[in-house]
């Protein structure tokens, strides 16, 4: 019988087997966290189920040379960014215009501008290694994307070939078990992989 394989192998088959199937269970266990994240964030509960019409459609995040100009204009409307700047328009508009009252002094007025302006510029510090933080991690999703699919590329042709194998009897039924929970498995993993980027991309 070709489907007759050694203990060995039979032994060394079903360890894979089963370490495929917890990568996938955890795999799945991510999707899940990343979902319940999701609606908490959109103010849903998590203990109920909803279908969300929306197809993950990977697309790369555009390679930029200027980093520091994309962050500029990313963060122009941050509302942090904005309320920082508010603050040292108050301090200097105190600086030069309020009037001398009780306990009120220039330099305790000229401090207020410093820290303002220290404020704002620690925000704005802040916002632009955010962005470059998250075009970097961006773009290293995008690298494991890639190695993601051909993963899936060479589990499908794997899958197939086990297939044509299986029906000829030259494998046995858990080895073509194993080679579609692969395939489930990396499709699985690339998923996961897909959703995070999108999220990272916002």
């Amino acid at each position: 019988d070709l489907g007759m394989i050694s203990e060995t192998d039979y032994t060394t088959a079903k360890s894979d087997y089963e370490k495929t199937k917890l990568n996938l269970d955890m795999t799945k266990l991510n999707l899940e966290t990343n979902y319940n994240g999701f609606s908490r964030l959109i103010g849903l509960k998590t203990d109920e189920k909803y279908i969300v019409d929306y197809n993950i459609a990977y697309e790369k995040y555009p390679d930029v040379s200027d980093v520091n100009g994309l962050a500029n204009r990313l963060i122009y409307d941050d509302p942090s960014l904005k309320i920082a700047e508010g603050t040292v328009n108050n301090a200097e508009f105190g600086m030069k215009y309020v009037a001398l009252e009780n306990g009120d002094n220039y330099d305790t007025r000229k401090q207020s501008v410093t820290d303002a302006g220290r404020k704002y510029n620690d925000t704005k510090n802040d916002l632009v290694l955010a962005v470059k933080n998250g075009y970097i991690t961006v773009k290293q999703a995008e690298l494991n994307i890639e190695r993601l699919t051909l993963n899936v590329e060479n589990a499908q042709k794997a899958y197939d070939n086990a297939v044509v194998s299986h029906k000829v009897g030259y494998i046995t039924d858990i080895q073509l078990e194993g080679a579609e929970l692969a395939l489930k498995s990396a499709k699985a993993e690339l998923a996961e992989a897909i959703q995070s980027h999108d999220m990272a991309k916002f």
